[in-house]
C-alpha cells in the first residue's frame, strides 16, 4: 500500500502547523518542569540522607586510621606483611605507587623554565606540548590559501522554524 505524504500548500496551512508545533512544545516543556520539580525533591530529600551517611562514614574513616597509625607493630604481628585480614574486612597500610608533586612555591612553568635552562637540547624529553590548530584565526585566510592544506570554511543554510511562545488562548481557537 503506498504511503500517503502530507503537504502544506498555502501560508496558511503552514501557520496551523506552526500553531500545532507550538502547542506541542509547550505541552513537553511544562511535563520537563514538572519532572524537573519532582527530581529536585528527591534530590533534597537524597542529600539529607546521604549527608548523615557521609558524616558517619568520615568519622569512622578518621578513627580507624588513627587506630592504624597507633597500632601498626600488631597488626603487623598478626596479619601477613602490614595489614590484617578481619572478620568485616581488612586493616592496615600499603605502599602507593610513586607520585612526582610539586613543591609548593613552584610551579608547573618553573619547572619548565629549569630543564630548558639546565637541559637545552634534552628537555623536550621531559616535556609534553599538545598542538592544535586555531580554527578562528585561519577562517580569516583565503579560501584559496586554506585549499593548499586541506581546509575549507562552510556555512550552512539553516531551516528556521520558531512557533510563538506567547499565543493569546483568544487566537488559538
Amino acid at each position: 500500500m503506498k504511503r500517503k505524504s502530507s503537504k502544506l500548500h498555502t501560508i496558511e496551512e503552514a501557520d496551523q502547523a506552526l500553531r500545532i508545533l507550538g502547542e506541542n512544545q509547550r505541552a513537553i516543556a511544562a511535563l520537563e518542569a514538572e519532572a524537573q520539580e519532582m527530581i529536585d525533591a528527591i534530590k533534597g530529600q537524597f542529600a539529607n540522607e546521604r549527608r548523615e551517611l557521609e558524616a558517619a562514614v568520615k568519622s569512622t574513616t578518621r578513627l580507624l586510621a588513627k587506630f592504624v597509625q597507633t597500632h601498626a607493630d600488631e597488626i603487623e604481628a598478626r596479619g601477613r606483611g602490614k595489614t590484617v585480614r578481619l572478620t568485616f574486612g581488612r586493616l592496615g597500610t600499603r605502599t602507593a605507587p610513586p607520585a612526582l608533586k610539586i613543591e609548593k612555591g613552584f610551579t608547573e612553568a618553573d619547572v619548565i623554565a629549569w630543564l630548558r635552562r639546565e637541559f637545552p637540547r634534552s628537555a623536550d624529553a621531559y616535556i609534553r606540548t599538545t598542538e592544535r590548530i586555531d580554527r578562528e584565526a585561519l577562517k580569516l585566510w583565503d579560501d584559496a590559501d586554506l585549499a593548499k592544506v586541506g581546509l575549507r570554511v562552510e556555512q550552512d543554510e539553516v531551516i528556521v522554524i520558531e512557533p510563538a511562545v506567547d499565543v493569546p488562548a483568544s487566537e488559538v481557537a
